[in-house]
C-alpha cells in the first residue's frame, strides 16, 4: 500500500517484502527453525546487505592530484578503509564493495 501510493521506493519495498518472507517462514514453519537453514540465511544475508549499504556511511570526493576520485568507508568497528578510482561512479563501487567484503568476512577471533 505505502508502495502504490508513492510514500517509499522500490529499494525500500523489496526490504520490507524480505523481512515479510523471513517472518512468514518463522511463523508457519512446521518445525524449529535455525539459521542452519539455507533458505533462512540466505534471506537474512540479502535483507542485510540490502539494509547495511544503507547504513554504513561512506564518502566520495573528487581529487585534483593526482587526478580521481577518493572513497572513504567507516565501518563501525573503527576501521576505515580507503581507495582511489577513475570516476565517481567506479568510486561508489568501490565504497559498496569494500562494505560488502567487510559486512561478509568472518568476525575476528578475541
Amino acid at each position: 500500500m505505502a508502495y502504490a501510493m508513492g510514500i517509499i521506493d522500490k529499494a525500500y519495498r523489496k526490504k520490507i517484502d524480505l523481512i515479510r518472507e523471513i517472518r512468514n517462514a518463522c511463523a508457519h514453519a512446521r518445525f524449529p527453525l535455525s539459521m542452519e537453514k539455507q533458505v533462512l540465511r540466505d534471506a537474512c544475508k540479502a535483507l542485510l546487505a540490502a539494509t547495511w549499504n544503507d547504513l554504513i556511511e561512506y564518502q566520495v570526493v573528487q581529487t585534483a592530484s593526482p587526478t580521481g576520485w577518493k572513497w572513504t568507508v567507516h565501518l563501525d568497528d573503527g576501521q576505515t578503509k580507503t581507495g582511489m578510482s577513475s570516476t565517481e561512479q567506479y568510486a561508489i563501487f568501490d565504497a559498496t564493495n569494500a562494505i560488502e567484503k567487510a559486512l561478509s568476512a568472518p568476525p575476528k577471533a578475541k
